[in-house]
């Protein structure tokens, strides 16, 4: 899955009836006044991509009591423990020698990290 950011342009017409003195006043009336966005006569949106954030593939290694490699999408490494550190990633994607306890996490930390596209050709 890819992350981008997207520009969204959101243009309304409005048409109001303004009691002026002159055209000049009545444009600076109508610029003072707020409009609410569901009395719009049209409403144009544009969405644009404006950067693709191209996802990653990493394997974190962390220790522990025990020791663990989790696999995780992710922008860059940072990210990756980021993603680690607070538990958002899918259990079946971790090997770990601990399964099935569930104490000796408390000081676990992450030691490694590995773009795995970057070394599918080493021994990992």
């Amino acid at each position: 899955m890819n992350e981008y950011e997207v520009k969204v342009e959101v243009i309304e017409t409005h048409y109001l009836i303004i009691n002026a003195d002159n055209e000049e006043d009545a444009v600076e009336q109508a610029e003072s006044y707020g409009v609410n966005s569901q009395d719009a006569f049209s409403t144009d949106v544009e969405a644009t991509v404006v950067k693709d954030q191209k996802m990653k593939t990493f394997k974190v290694y962390t220790k522990w009591i025990g020791y663990s490699e989790i696999i995780v999408d992710a922008k860059d490494e940072q990210e990756a423990k980021d993603f680690v550190a607070m538990g958002s990633y899918d259990p079946s994607e971790e090997l770990l020698t601990g399964n099935g306890l569930d104490y000796g996490y408390e000081d676990q930390q992450v030691y490694k990290v590995i773009d795995i596209e970057e070394n599918e050709n080493e021994n990992i």
